[in-house]
């Protein structure tokens, strides 16, 4: 079947070969539309056309990134050419009527996107295409592993609007992904999302708007790595850069919580810190793959980050969101009647003051008394070992003390 005659041209003026328009062909890609909808960027189009054209080619070929940049001339003009298309088709329609097409102007992955106000859900179908277009990228096919972001919609739908909407890339927190998504790096289902949490609606602009608690900070090594693969998987679900440049970053970040395995808490301020950086460099236009490639190698920055985290005094732990802290039961100490009140012999409430002195004299070991006090020789008024007989307890020198005597009192203490 013949290519589009407005895609002939302008695979024609591109300076491609003419084995580009069958490598199209045998994609099934004949029309502008089907080009500029395929993907949200340049790079997915490429990356499915580049690799089939290359192999097409005789030679002599010409560099692969001169191929590459000729195909995302290709993909842009396309993209431009529905969109003018769009805009004619909108201009005849009467006023009032607005329809929004997928991949357009006005066109957003999420429905509920606003201008100042992110997304909470994807929109119907882009969850399946994603995913689809993952898994038919690869031969062999490959699974995407959707079990480990299936319920962190909102996390995800914030990600897709940033990147294809708004460009204001925010922070991605640890914890956020683990936090609700409905299956843990296990397989099982996940408690902490099952789990009710604390909310609280607002009157924010006229609108009311609902206030979690906290988002959740892992608090260990293997928190944190599940964590990393979380946020990996949610990166290049978004097409925020490829599965390659993606894994190469968060690796970097798995060697670096295994290093502050101890301090996990400065690993979490590390995080925040290096990926703010990141998002701030691509609200300016950077890629995720050249921002984080330029934090890794800034070796100076992370090293005075550490010595200065170093220093400081680590935050007080908090519950995990939902968790009421109660404090621990206080143990009964020995001797405490179960009725309260006073005890056998009566000296003191609840408790029987000679049982609780024979429990104390016991708790003590012949290492903790002082030897030289036994033998009369000890003078240091700063000595940390027990001043008392090693046999009875009692507050006596054992050399004024016979051995004998000292085992008749203690005798006729019990």
């Amino acid at each position: 079947m013949a290519l589009e005659q407005k895609l002939q041209e302008i695979i024609t003026n591109s300076g491609l070969a003419a084995t580009a328009a069958k490598v199209l062909d045998s994609l099934h890609i004949r029309h502008v539309a089907t080009v500029a909808a395929l993907a949200k960027t340049s790079q997915p189009f490429v990356d499915i056309v580049l690799p089939k054209y290359m192999a097409a080619l005789a030679d002599p070929k010409p560099e692969e990134a001169v191929a590459a940049a000729i195909w995302q001339v290709v993909w842009e003009e396309c993209t431009q050419e529905r969109k003018t298309r769009v805009a004619q088709a909108m201009a005849s329609l009467p006023t009032g009527h607005s329809p929004i097409v997928a991949g357009t102007p006005g066109a957003s992955a999420t429905p509920s996107a606003t201008a100042s106000k992110p997304p909470t859900t994807l929109a119907p179908g882009v969850w399946q295409q994603r995913i689809t277009m993952y898994e038919n990228f690869y031969t062999p096919k490959r699974t995407f592993p959707e079990r480990l972001l299936i319920g962190a919609e909102k996390t995800l739908a914030r990600m897709v609007h940033e990147h294809e909407e708004s460009k204001m890339y925010s922070l991605i927190n640890l914890g956020e992904i683990m936090q609700t998504r409905h299956f843990n790096a296990m397989g099982d289902v996940n408690q902490q999302a099952t789990r009710e949490t604390q909310r609280t609606l607002t009157l924010e602009g006229g609108e009311i708007t609902e206030k979690r608690s906290p988002t959740w900070q892992p608090t260990s090594t293997w928190q944190v790595i599940d964590g990393l693969e979380a946020t990996r998987w949610a990166i290049v679900f978004a097409q925020w850069a490829s599965e390659e440049e993606t894994s190469h970053v968060i690796e970097y970040y798995v060697r670096i919580a295994r290093q502050l395995n101890s301090s996990i808490w400065i690993f979490n301020e590390w995080w925040k810190h290096s990926f703010w950086k990141i998002a701030m460099r691509m609200r300016h236009g950077c890629t995720f793959s050249k921002a984080a490639q330029d934090i890794i190698a800034d070796q100076a920055e992370y090293q005075d980050f550490l010595h200065r985290r170093r220093n400081q005094t680590p935050p007080p732990k908090r519950p995990r969101p939902g968790d009421e802290y109660e404090s621990p039961p206080k143990r009964p100490r020995y001797g405490d009647s179960p009725r309260g009140g006073k005890g056998k012999k009566g000296k003191g409430k609840g408790h029987d003051s000679q049982a609780d002195k024979h429990h104390e004299k016991k708790k003590l070991t012949k290492e903790d008394i002082c030897r030289n006090f036994n033998k009369g020789n000890c003078q240091n008024a700063q000595c940390k070992r027990a001043h008392i007989c090693s046999a009875c307890f009692e507050k006596k020198k054992r050399f004024r003390h016979p051995e004998k005597d000292c085992r008749a009192s203690s005798k006729k203490e019990e």
